[in-house]
């Protein structure tokens, strides 16, 4: 009967809270991670079940009547359903599990939250993605890693579009991106004397 659901969807997220909150003070550590609970044979992962629970408690709260994210009190109360247990999963060191919880803002612009949030979301999650996975690939002569550069690059690129987007400023626009860039390439370029320099001293 899905009237189950619907009843205990909170009680379901509260009690996903609890194991998520219990499992930050897990002695087991598995690959970095402290997200699996262990159970003499059985190895649990409550973040798994959570995502299930959180949907669960989003869809109860936003079926309410006269829900509108326009409202401080409703878009608070939403926030907190998602951002609550990532948070738990994050202290877990378990980001890949807490990144999944991202996609519930594409759901909050459905139901009207400004697409300038959604594309922060997005840019936010493609910076950590592509800074963590080309952390250790180093530029040659400078302490600056490829991960680094890239993630400042589509800083530039995003800050553009939204700025000629939303101001329709064509000019204003390529003149922050020129300065911008030019601001990093110098920097790049001077990088490696100023390096030689501090060991020197």
């Amino acid at each position: 009967d899905d009237r189950f659901y619907g009843t205990f969807a909170y009680v379901l997220f509260g009690i996903m809270l609890l194991l998520l909150f219990a499992t930050i003070f897990n002695p087991h550590t598995i690959k970095g991670s402290r997200s699996w609970l262990v159970l003499g044979p059985v190895r649990v992962q409550p973040a798994e079940f959570a995502k299930f629970a959180t949907a669960l408690a989003l869809a109860k709260f936003m079926s309410v009547y006269g829900y509108s994210l326009d409202k401080w009190k409703d878009a608070a109360f939403t926030l907190a359903i998602i951002l609550v247990p990532m948070l738990f999963i994050v202290m877990q060191r378990e980001t890949g599990s807490a990144l999944v919880y991202l996609s519930f803002f594409l759901m909050l612009y459905r139901e009207g939250m400004p697409g300038s949030i959604l594309f922060t979301g997005v840019a936010m999650v493609l910076y950590f993605v592509v800074g963590i996975r080309f952390a250790d690939v180093m530029l040659s002569y400078t302490s600056t890693s490829v991960g680094t550069l890239v993630v400042l690059v589509f800083i530039q690129l995003f800050t553009v579009a939204m700025l000629y987007v939303y101001c329709r400023d064509r000019r204003e626009a390529l003149r922050l991106f020129g300065i911008t860039m030019g601001v990093m390439l110098v920097s790049l370029l001077f990088s490696p004397f100023w390096l030689s320099l501090s060991s020197l001293d």
